[in-house]
């Protein structure tokens, strides 16, 4: 997996904690290449950044930022469902979380499967409960072809209509937004190069 660790603002409220951003991407659950050994070293290297990072009087808001999963299923969604669950336990913190082409089309990019990431729970805009950030999220997945993404003229407005929303109410006026996308505008896989070589991907 991927995972990068930034520290963007002091955003804890009145305790004067630093906020930090945990953003995750690929995890890739059920994948062949995903071992065990892996997933327990990156738990175990994340729960000592955490633990910290907490005892310095920091927060932490984990993002996982798409392919979750390798393929949807039943069953690799449970496998990260228990990450989550275990990666919350430390943090403290609510994960927040938005599905990527892996976890919408089988190996990312043939025919969809909406029934196992249906049960992901995820929203396009949230208020974060530890501090004064809204998260703008998008399913670059959509309406995208093969391992390509796109975010489409609906999802923009339904953002929009809700960040309005927000805003009439008058209490996010010193919140800063933050968008999440999972974004390939072309394939990075070499198993998707290889799988479709006769159109050029």
């Amino acid at each position: 997996p991927e995972f990068l660790w930034r520290e963007i603002a002091e955003r804890a409220g009145d305790t004067g904690a630093g906020f930090n951003l945990l953003q995750l991407s690929d995890l890739h659950f059920g994948a062949s290449a995903v071992s065990a050994r892996q997933v327990s070293y990156v738990e175990q290297h994340l729960r000592g950044r955490i633990d910290e990072t907490r005892r310095a009087g920091g927060v932490i808001q984990p993002i996982v930022t798409g392919d979750l999963m390798d393929s949807p299923s039943k069953k690799n969604l449970i496998e990260f469902e228990a990450f989550r669950n275990r990666l919350e336990d430390t943090a403290k913190t609510k994960t927040i979380c938005i599905p990527g082409n892996h976890d919408m089309r089988k190996k990312g990019f043939l025919w969809r499967n909406w029934e196992h990431v249906s049960s992901l729970e995820w929203q396009n805009v949230i208020a974060s409960d530890v501090c004064k950030t809204i998260f703008v999220c998008f399913d670059t997945s959509k309406e995208a072809k093969l391992a390509q993404g796109k975010i489409t003229k609906d999802q923009f407005i339904d953002v929009a209509t809700k960040l309005d929303g927000m805003k009439r109410l008058g209490k996010y006026d010193d919140h800063i937004c933050v968008t999440l996308v999972h974004h390939h505008p072309f394939s990075t896989h070499d198993d998707e190069v290889d799988t479709l070589p006769f159109l050029r991907i």
